[in-house]
């Protein structure tokens, strides 16, 4: 049997050998945002597939679920990965109703990714998720 601390997949292709045998105690959606090109698939891949993406793909949208075990129970935990790129500012804030926490990440090669996480991103979250947790 499968542990399911391990089992994570990509909405768009479940396989079903990967899903889940039990429903999860609690399920938590993270969404995170920042620049076009600053890693935020890569972060995402890494964490979900265990694997680094060959290569770069602009992503529009995309989710990953993973399991997570946290205090004794199992979480299903929504990665919501979301398009940096300006033409994409009417679009991204469909992702963010019912959030637990929003990530907003820079590159540390791409100085201006940093410059927009206060300039942008962070006004963005404030004014579409006041609720909700954001680092």
């Amino acid at each position: 049997m499968q542990d399911q601390a391990n089992t994570s997949y990509n909405v768009d292709a479940i396989p079903t050998e990967r899903t889940p045998t039990r429903r999860p105690d609690m399920k938590r959606k993270l969404v995170v945002v920042g620049d076009g090109g600053c890693g935020k698939t890569c972060l995402l891949i890494v964490y979900a597939e265990n694997r680094f993406p060959e290569a770069y793909v602009p992503t529009v949208f995309e989710n990953y679920v993973t399991i997570v075990p946290f205090e004794g129970k199992s979480v299903e935990l929504a990665l919501w990965d979301t398009a940096g790129q300006e033409e994409y500012d009417r679009l991204r804030p469909l992702s963010y109703p019912e959030s637990d926490v929003i990530l907003i990440v820079f590159s540390i090669d791409f100085p201006v990714s940093l410059a927009n996480v206060q300039d942008k991103w962070y006004p963005e979250v404030a004014h579409f998720c006041e609720n909700t947790h954001y680092f």
